[in-house]
This record gives C-alpha cells, structure tokens and sequence, in this order.
C-alpha cells in the first residue's frame, strides 16, 4: 500500500523544509534499502533504521556540503522522522534520494565519505547509545554498495 507524507525539518542555521515522501507500508515493521530490485536491497528492524540514519545524519552534521548534498542529507533526515512517527514506513530506493546527475560524481564521493565517517569511534561517541558495530557496519557497506552501483549505472547506461 502506497502513502504520501509530508515532513517538515528544521535546518541548524533555522530555515525549514518541507518534503513530500511516498512511503510504502508493508505488512512487516522493519524497513528496506533498495537499488531497483528486491534483490538488491537489505532490511533493517525500526531500532535498526533509526541508528543507521542517525549515524549517517551526524557523519555529515558539520562538514561542508553543496546545496545538492545537503538535499541529499534531508532526505535521510526526513526518512528517520519518518520511521520515529510511523514505524514501518522508512523504507526507500536509492534511486528515490535526490540526486542531481551533473553533480553525480561528487555527490556519490560526499555519500561514500560520509557512510565511512559514519563508521567512526568519533561518530559512535555522539551516540547516547553503544549500537553493535557488527550489525549496523554492514548495513553502511551494502548502503555504500548500492550508491556506488547507482553512480556507474547511471555513469555508463545515462539512466
């Protein structure tokens, strides 16, 4: 079953944005990451999908980001707000984020830096929580994974 949902986030420098999202509520609580196929996706439980988007969301608070970056970044942010009000319902495709295909390369090497970032004893400690690292890293490596298979394919097919 198809939803809409609009979600409004509060930027550190005090603007807001407001993003319409299609959320797809499946019978199951977790959330899946796609690329296109099932078969190219993972599944997270919602504790799970709340630590990976915090992870991600405080490995890019602080560095500097393009406009398109920063797009990027919201999108996960509106994804984790998403899961916070209705469980269930933050699963996505890579290829929904919104990427910009003239800033691709560089937007897909700003992810990758951030889902490394992500996976730091740095980042770890602006938790209120110690996750286990044997679970969630993995799931950043197949996110990883995904962004760079949607940089080449869109790079050699001009999807």
């Amino acid at each position: 079953m198809l939803s809409f949902a609009i979600v409004t986030v509060s930027l550190p420098d005090g603007t807001i944005r407001k993003s319409s999202f299609r959320i797809m509520v499946k019978r199951t609580m977790g959330n899946v990451i796609s690329l296109k196929t099932d078969k190219d996706c993972f599944s997270m439980s919602n504790q799970g999908t709340d630590c990976f988007l915090e992870l991600l969301e405080k490995a890019a608070s602080g560095s500097d980001m393009t406009e398109n970056q920063r797009n990027l970044i919201d999108f996960l942010k509106a994804r984790r707000e998403i899961n916070q009000i209705a469980p269930g319902s933050a699963s996505f495709d890579v290829i929904e984020m919104p990427w910009n295909k003239e800033t691709l390369q560089e937007d897909t090497a700003y992810m990758m830096r951030t889902i490394q970032a992500a996976k730091s004893e740095m980042v770890l400690k602006k938790l209120d929580y110690r996750p286990d690292i044997r679970i969630v890293f993995p799931w950043l490596d197949r996110f990883a994974g995904m962004i760079w298979m949607l940089d080449t394919t869109i790079l050699t097919t001009g999807i």
